[in-house]
Order: C-alpha cells, then structure tokens, then sequence
C-alpha cells in the first residue's frame, strides 16, 4: 500500500510540472522607451501635470469636475469617471 501511495505521489508530481512556453507577440509587453525632459513638449507636460493634480484632489475633495476636450483625450473622457475616480482612490 506503501508502495501504490508514493508511485502515485510521484506521478502526480512528473504531471504537474509547468512548462514554459513562448508568448506570442501580441501577448508581450511592448518596451517602454524613456524620452528625456527636453524631448517633451512643456504644453503637454503641463497638460499632463494638471490632469494628475486634478484626479488628486478629486480623491481628497470628492468633488469631481468632468475634463473637456481640451484637458484631454476622448478616451482619458470616457473612462474618468466619479465611480472609477472613487474606485481608484
């Protein structure tokens, strides 16, 4: 009985090992390239530091003010929402 119990033990631990397989390209994280500061436009850095300081004080004040176009893209728009914003913080 001794004998069945740590074959069987054994054949479960030889089926259970994980194998590494290669990820497809479109399943790798793509490389992140670092711009250096003078490479970035001060508009859009600005731009950018002020949506950052608004979702901020979204999270302290609770009171959410919706972004315009101007503030930023249809897709920040559409998924900065006071639930996502309340989720987050």
């Amino acid at each position: 009985m001794k004998k069945i119990t740590i074959a069987c033990c054994l054949l479960l631990l030889v089926g259970c090992q994980t194998k590494k397989t290669a990820l497809p390209p479109e399943l790798k994280k793509p490389s992140v390239v670092k711009l250096n500061n003078t490479e970035i436009n001060s508009l859009q850095k600005n731009r950018t530091y002020e949506l950052g300081k608004r979702v901020l004080m979204t999270c302290n004040t609770s009171a959410f003010k919706p972004f315009i176009t101007e503030e930023a893209t249809s897709q920040v728009i559409q998924k900065m929402t006071r639930e996502s914003i309340s989720l987050t913080c």
